[in-house]
């Protein structure tokens, strides 16, 4: 990460802040799959737990 000079801060903030936001986007894009396969694994393991605990009350 390179260390910007006050003056380039000055003169360029709307680009690096749309740099910032795309390289953001960019993350949450990468990041959103294994969200996705998280959350559907918490699904599936909360599902599984029901049918354990319904199992062991059939039982």
């Amino acid at each position: 990460m390179r260390v910007k000079s006050p003056l380039h801060c000055v003169i360029h903030p709307f680009s690096s802040q749309a740099s910032d936001l795309s390289q953001i986007h960019l993350l949450f894009i990468s990041l959103l799959p294994s969200i996705c396969y998280v959350s559907l694994y918490r699904a599936i393991i909360n599902k599984k737990r029901k049918l354990v605990l319904l199992w062991i009350k059939l039982k």
